[in-house]
């Protein structure tokens, strides 16, 4: 087998991973309409926006429904760089304008975006204020969308410039954790669902993350 031989193949079993967790949402929801899932981590570098993203992009190629992904990860945005766009709106934007007049449409995909401030690394609001930015955007999209795709930030550690991702979570029909295979310390993602389970989310699952072999710490 060539090297691009490896490389379609190793392709098309993502697709098909991806395709499969799209089922698994719709399966653990009952195929309710408007769908909201929330992605967040133990911790920080696991893999989420890349998750969030995929399943964005997946969805929109297959039309089945309309989709919109949102970065509500306003302390560590990534979602920007998956498409190869820049950041747009500063927060002041954001608090009173209307979703539609925030989102981009990706060049080839069917799929609308919000990405983070522009300022979110030195803006002076505090956690309770971006979580009230976060709910009216989040019920705007349920009104307009059936899919509704957040990428959260990690519930550890917390800072005061991030929207807390497990009062985030209870905004949500679902929450999907990110782990990363042998390098997410075991005691974290224990520590992190019960922080969910404590404020009573809907965990549908976790998807652990190939890259890392390190041992379990």
């Amino acid at each position: 087998m060539t090297e691009l031989d490896a490389n379609n193949r190793k392709a098309l079993e993502q697709i098909a991973e991806i395709k499969r967790i799209l089922v698994a949402i719709e399966h653990a929801l009952k195929g309710n309409r408007p769908t909201t899932i929330l992605c967040t981590s133990a911790t920080t570098g696991e893999g989420k926006s890349l998750l969030m993203s995929s399943l964005a992009t997946t969805s929109a190629l297959m039309k089945e429904s309309r989709a919109v992904l949102i970065d509500l990860n306003w302390y560590r945005p990534a979602i920007h760089r998956f498409f190869g766009v820049e950041l747009m709106h500063p927060l002041e934007r954001f608090q009173n304008a209307d979703l539609a007049d925030l989102t981009l449409r990706p060049d080839g995909y069917d799929l609308d975006v919000l990405l983070a401030p522009t300022d979110h690394e030195t803006h002076q609001r505090t956690s309770s204020d971006l979580l009230l930015i976060g709910q009216r955007l989040i019920e705007q999209a349920k009104d307009t969308y059936d899919l509704v795709l957040i990428d959260g930030g990690a519930i550890f550690p917390t800072n005061r410039m991030m929207m807390d991702p497990v009062m985030l979570a209870r905004m949500v029909d679902g929450v999907i954790m990110v782990v990363m295979n042998g390098v997410t310390p075991r005691q974290s993602v224990r520590k992190a669902c019960k922080a969910l389970e404590i404020s009573g989310v809907n965990i549908i699952g976790a998807v652990t993350n190939q890259r890392g072999l390190s041992k379990r710490r």
